[in-house]
């Protein structure tokens, strides 16, 4: 057996207990020492104070060849010129960002760099502010102590309350309980912000090699799955805890789990981890701030919905979340979010926009539009984020990222300022211990208003934007100050490029403010040292429906395991509190105990009938485990039937799929398709160039092979004959509304596979007309796309047959 008790019992004794007392629960946002941000005279990445001399350096690899230089500022305006040498004097210069040409004797670029004036910091940065920075400096500065120190400093000096990193839990943990010794990146990344006064949230998300379970995680990537065994992560979490005490105040126990990318986990699964890594975080330091482990986007309902059905609410301090939608989107995108949060604080730990860049790696650099569109965007996220419920608000990203063409970063391969750092300073400032008031909207314009203090003076701030430039509404009167989104000083007018327009404290009791969407009221309840855990194949996984796809009509033995993360044994037992009418669920009977700090294996029986809604779409399952003292543990999932074993009530085969003549062509530019009859179907064949590899031809259904409006989805028979990418098949309706269906592919699977989309588990595509009614609705389907999303420059021969309506 891999775990001793007696170790575990160790940490026990270490720890003390490992059950939280509940006050601990809802402790305050953590304050760390911090003194008065200063610009540094070495002025790292060229960022200076108003009223300083802009001395911008020649970037090393220019020195000696450039006969002259051009500034110019945001407006690209010139603001400077001069000769040779090594260093570009613009003199003094107003807050702002500054672009300067470096010109050779033909007056032609030889390269650029930048600069910015920002107004200095005057007292320490409030420890509720909610501007916030993803920085994953372990990763970014990786064996570069400057760049460590370059992004803790221009963090501080942005007016940055809390900096997110990133770890890796198999760096730190080689072998298990064998941890590495002091001095790796992550402390150094550490000590660095540390040093520059930040707050510190870390996040980490994969699993040791050591602690994989390759018969249950089955996929490509096992590593990107949680570890199977909840006592693994405890002893990490309870380890790092510990070790980063004082240097690392808030901890996520994943990153987006809830794709793909990061393990495609479901709701069942996050609950599950979240509760075991609040004990392993709290057994180590009782005040650290334990997040939720993070998703991609936004919670959905069926997310929101197991959250609270898991009663995972006593397990974490704040919920977190990630967004990278159109601020006009968040208020709606968020709902589901202060639901789940149940009364805690929300934080958008990512939150981003995507502009593509201009040149290759490693600079990536953007354009300048985009510079400005990217420095635009962040006073207009902040501010609707925060209407929208969100309490601390963490830009992605401060370094130089690029992804997949998209460059995030508000600074430059070299730490040199784009204007989005401008921007972040100057949202730093004005929104300094903000809380948001509500807002003011009208014709074409909005404005959100909050209590804050900028330059340590109690203020209504209210941040604004408009569709073309208009004058302030006068509801908000003559403002004492305005500044646009990068800091400036300017007449109090509206228009697109964002402003913040300051009044006196009480000016915000005569505004008639819109107030923020309500939230959840806090919900009670005490975190239980016993968690429940099932063990369902990564194979099993049904991710849209966040249920685990068994075999209809036959007893299915899956594998339960209770933990004890308490000082002493649990004695208890389970029931089964919800259950689909028809299946049926059986657990382990009388008393169970659970020895302190171990795991107990048993087994879970559920039968699924092959009809019913239930089975076709997913059912909750609920367990209840009363154990005393210790409180009551919950788990709650969801599974489905596997396809193969439901029983359609009716079928209609659409004819016309067998036709090659029926099929529409459509490729993405670049490429080349052909289509070819064989018995029962078609064969595409699709030459990618460098695109995007995408192909998906269709049927334009005749009205005789439209479904009826009871139907429940489509099947069909698929096989990859050449090369490899996704399957998926999309719905057309009358409306121009496109809506994606997921067919359940398995891209690592030889031969013909049956698969099948239900209309129920359809989502609206945003690059389609919007839908009156919001849903798919079969009857209005008017064409059905069959395609695939491959790799570029390959060759993919696609069979498709046996296209069939099926009810349910």
């Amino acid at each position: 057996m891999r775990h001793q008790s007696l170790r575990l019992l160790g940490l026990l004794i270490a720890g003390a207990t490992m059950a939280v007392p509940p006050s601990m629960a809802g402790e305050a946002l953590q304050t760390v020492q911090r003194g008065v941000p200063q610009v540094q005279p070495e002025h790292p990445g060229n960022v200076f104070a108003r009223g300083e001399v802009l001395a911008i350096p020649v970037p090393p690899d220019l020195r000696g060849k450039v006969v002259s230089w051009r500034a110019v500022d945001i407006a690209d305006q010139q603001v400077a010129t001069g000769g040779a040498g090594d260093t570009c004097i613009l003199g003094s210069q107003p807050v702002g960002w500054y672009a300067v040409s470096l010109l050779d004797a033909d007056g032609q670029e030889l390269g650029w760099t930048t600069g910015a004036v920002i107004e200095a910091p005057s007292l320490p940065t409030a420890q509720d502010s909610p501007v916030c920075i993803d920085a994953a400096t372990s990763w970014f500065a990786r064996g570069s102590r400057p760049r460590r120190e370059g992004f803790a400093y221009l963090a501080s000096l942005a007016g940055v309350n809390w900096i997110r990193d990133r770890m890796s839990w198999g760096e730190l943990e080689g072998k298990q309980g064998e941890y590495a010794a002091p001095g790796t990146i992550y402390d150094a990344a550490a000590d660095a912000e540390n040093s520059y006064g930040l707050k510190v949230l870390q996040v980490f998300h994969s699993t040791p090699g050591w602690a994989v379970d390759r018969t249950l995680d089955d996929g490509p990537k096992p590593g990107t799955r949680y570890p199977r065994d909840l006592r693994d992560l405890f002893s990490f979490t309870q380890a790092m805890a510990r070790r980063y005490s004082g240097k690392i105040q808030a901890w996520e126990p994943w990153n987006e789990a809830n794709i793909n990318s990061f393990g495609g986990h479901s709701i069942d699964e996050m609950c599950t981890l979240q509760k075991a890594a609040y004990f392993g975080l709290k057994s180590g330091v009782s005040r650290i701030t334990v997040c939720w482990n993070v998703y991609a986007g936004g919670s959905t309902a069926l997310q929101t919905e197991g959250v609270l059905r898991n009663e995972a609410w006593p397990y974490f301090d704040t919920y977190n979340i990630h967004s990278y939608s159109p601020t006009t989107s968040y208020e709606k995108d968020y709902a589901n979010a202060r639901e789940a949060a149940s009364g805690k604080p929300i934080w958008i730990s990512e939150c981003g926009i995507r502009v593509n860049a201009k040149t290759p790696k490693p600079w990536g650099d953007l354009s300048r539009a985009d510079e400005i569109r990217q420095g635009e965007f962040i006073p207009r996220s902040f501010a609707s984020s925060l209407y929208a419920g969100v309490d601390r608000h963490f830009f992605f990203i401060l370094g130089n990222y690029w992804e997949n063409g998209v460059q995030f970063g508000l600074l430059r391969h070299d730490l040199t300022p784009r204007p989005g750092y401008v921007a972040l300073a100057a949202t730093g400032r004005f929104l300094a211990a903000a809380r948001c008031l509500g807002k003011l909207a009208g014709d074409g314009y909005e404005m959100v208003a909050f209590a804050a203090r900028p330059d340590g003076k109690e203020r209504t701030v209210l941040v604004g934007w408009a569709d073309k430039e208009q004058a302030l509404p006068e509801a908000v009167g003559t403002p004492e100050e305005a500044y646009d989104c990068f800091g400036q000083e300017i007449r109090p007018v509206l228009g697109p490029r964002p402003v913040f327009v300051l009044l006196p404290k009480e000016a915000a009791g005569k505004l008639p403010l819109t107030p923020p969407p309500s939230r959840a009221e806090s919900r009670p309840g005490t975190p239980c040292p016993v968690v429940l855990q099932t063990q369902f194949k990564e194979s099993a996984r049904w991710l849209q429906a966040q249920a685990h796809r068994l075999p209809a009509d036959r007893v299915v033995s899956i594998p339960l395991n209770l933990y004890n993360f308490s000082g002493a044994p649990a004695h208890g037992s389970l029931r089964v509190a919800e259950v689909p009418a028809n299946w049926e669920v059986t657990v382990p009977q009388g008393e169970l105990v659970v020895p302190p700090g171990e795991r107990l294996e048993s087994t879970l029986l559920i039968r699924l009938t092959p009809a019913g809604k239930e089975s076709l779409t997913g059912g909750w399952v609920t367990l209840r485990g009363d154990f005393g003292h210790l409180g009551e543990s919950v788990l709650s999932f969801r599974a489905a039937a596997e396809q193969s074993s439901l029983a359609p009530t009716d079928t209609q085969p659409l004819a016309s799929a067998g036709r090659k003549d029926a099929w529409v062509q459509n490729i993405n530019r670049g490429a080349t398709m052909g289509v070819e009859e064989v018995q029962g179907g078609v064969v595409f064949t699709m030459d990618f160039g460098e695109g995007d590899p995408w192909a998906y031809p269709y049927l334009i259904l005749p009205p005789e092979e439209i479904p009826p409006a009871d139907f429940s989805g489509v099947a069909m028979t698929v096989e990859l004959l050449e090369g490899n990418g996704t399957v998926r098949c999309q719905f057309g309706e009358e409306s121009g509304a496109m809506y994606m269906g997921e067919l359940d592919w398995k891209p690592n699977e030889n031969g013909p596979q049956k698969l099948m989309a239900l209309f129920s588990d359809t989502q609206w595509g945003s690059y389609s007309k919007p839908d009156p009614d919001g849903k798919l609705d079969p009857n209005q389907i008017r064409r059905l796309y069959v395609g695939i999303n491959a790799k570029a420059k390959t060759r993919v021969r696609l069979l498709v047959r046996d296209i069939q309506w099926l009810k349910f």
